[in-house]
Parts: C-alpha cells; structure tokens; sequence
C-alpha cells in the first residue's frame, strides 16, 4: 500500500492552470504505483470543493474541486473513499467568515475502491481527540 499525505494549495491564491499542474504531478506520480499493482490511496486536506460528487455535501466547487473532478473522469480507477459515507454529513470544514457554510474539503481517493467498504466522518467528535 502506498498513501499520499496530501495539503492542497489554497485555490484563491493559485490560477486555475497552476492549480492544475499541481493535481496533475501528484496523480502522475500515484499512477507510478497504481501500474506497478500497488494499493494507493490519496488522502488529506486538498483544499478542494466538490460538490455533490459525494453526498450529503455542499454543493459549492472551487477550482481545486474543479480541476480533481476532471482528473477524476479522465482516470476511472481513481474514486472518492468519502462516497461511501452515505448516512452522515459529509463536511468537514467550517467557513469561519459564514458560520453556515459547510462543505467538505478532506478527502481519501484510491485507485482500490473494493477495498474499502464503509467511510465516516467524525463530526460529533465520538472518537476523535
């Protein structure tokens, strides 16, 4: 298993294309691995806004969101672990400008999505510190 620790940049203070170069070498640099048979998964604050690519979320995207969704469906053994989080919020950041905005920004994506089977995100803080 190969796991990227992941902190996107800030999609206000990066263009667009900038911002596409950036996804661009990190999914290269995972597909390395994914030809090689590896388990691989993406994971970590990206900054990204998605959108109801995953339920129960913000329907708001940015260009991080953007320009990962295209990644995304340009290279179908890449998927959202956060997708099979069917039953609770998804969101797992508070814009702290708008107390109401609530949209995720943390995701694990993998080329094994058989492997995994459930995802949860803590937000009533049952059992994280």
């Amino acid at each position: 298993m190969v796991v990227f620790g992941v902190y996107g940049c800030q999609s206000s203070k990066n263009t667009v294309d900038e911002s596409m170069r950036k996804w661009v070498e990190l999914f290269a640099a995972a597909d390395k691995y994914d030809a090689q048979g590896f388990h691989v998964v993406i994971a970590g604050d990206m900054n990204a806004a998605i959108g109801a690519s995953i339920p129960n979320n913000c329907p708001s995207y940015n260009n991080n969101g953007k320009n990962i969704i295209k990644i995304l469906k340009n290279n179908p053994q890449w998927r959202i672990v956060n997708g099979l989080n069917k039953k609770t919020d998804n969101r797992t950041h508070v814009d702290r400008s708008h107390k109401s905005s609530k949209r995720c920004l943390d995701y694990f994506i993998t080329n094994s999505i058989d492997k995994h089977f459930r995802m949860t995100v803590d937000n009533d803080y049952s059992f994280t510190p």
